[in-house]
């Protein structure tokens, strides 16, 4: 658990600062969305030589 918090986030109202985390979120989860599986990685970047 956070101990502290950051300094920009005591500066922003509430409701600014949740409206600032959500977009983050947001952005997150879309460019994670786009992101190959775990699976698909391997089998582009780590297939065999054989």
């Amino acid at each position: 658990m956070p101990t502290a918090w950051h300094p920009l986030a005591r500066a922003m109202p509430p409701g600014e600062l949740g409206a600032v985390l959500g977009g983050l979120h947001a952005n997150i989860a879309a460019t994670v969305a786009r992101l190959p599986t775990h699976q698909e990685f391997l089998d582009r970047y780590c297939r065999s030589r054989d």
